[in-house]
């Protein structure tokens, strides 16, 4: 286990996901709790990200509709995944020691990065 994020929806729908390190490198476990309890998983998904990197920093979240992204950095590399499409963040990012959020407006994720001597700075991506 790394880490997870989970949501609330407008029919009170809980949406959430999993990132877990497995054999294969890391794999993001979306699942749902409905308002009448039920619980459905919905599979797994593998995210490309070397096996033999060590995480620095992981953060799982989930929008209201059910996207999924996944931020995860190490000493070397640092990646958004926005579902299964990988991200590579900037060098200054991956070596930043400060923290970086994920958020949303909507469907679509956009980072908020602390910046030092400078506040936050919100980035998108495409």
């Amino acid at each position: 286990f790394v880490t997870a994020g989970a949501t609330q929806d407008l029919d009170d729908t809980v949406r959430g996901a999993f990132l877990l390190r497995r054999v294969r490198g890391l794999e993001i476990f979306p699942w749902r709790l409905r308002p009448d309890g039920r619980f459905e998983s919905q599979g797994r998904r593998v995210l490309a990200w070397k096996e033999s990197a060590a995480i620095s920093e992981a953060r799982v979240r989930v929008s209201r509709s059910g996207t999924i992204a996944t931020l995860v950095r190490s000493a070397t590399e640092g990646a958004l995944f926005v579902e299964q499409r990988r991200i590579p963040l900037p060098d200054s990012l991956v070596r930043s020691p400060l923290p970086i959020e994920i958020a949303f407006r909507g469907a679509t994720p956009f980072l908020i990065v602390a910046r030092e001597g400078l506040g936050l700075e919100v980035l998108e991506y495409e």
